[in-house]
């Protein structure tokens, strides 16, 4: 995807819908409520501790364990 585009995401049909953010304070949403993400403007800084998981692969295992 180009930093230009914006992806939207929009509840349809939902019982229970929570969104966080970077692990911050839940958020509940409703049917009809939309969230947008897009670029940020300037690059974001990841700390890797040595010997840890590589952060984009922690994400990856992590979101195998959502349920589908």
């Amino acid at each position: 995807m180009s930093p230009r585009h914006t992806v939207r995401v929009r509840v349809v049909d939902a019982y229970d819908v929570m969104m966080t953010v970077d692990g911050r304070e839940d958020r509940h949403l409703s049917i009809g409520d939309v969230v947008s993400v897009k670029e940020l403007g300037r690059p974001i800084r990841l700390i890797e501790l040595a010997g840890s998981i590589p952060f984009w692969d922690l994400l990856r295992r992590k979101s195998e364990l959502l349920p589908s």
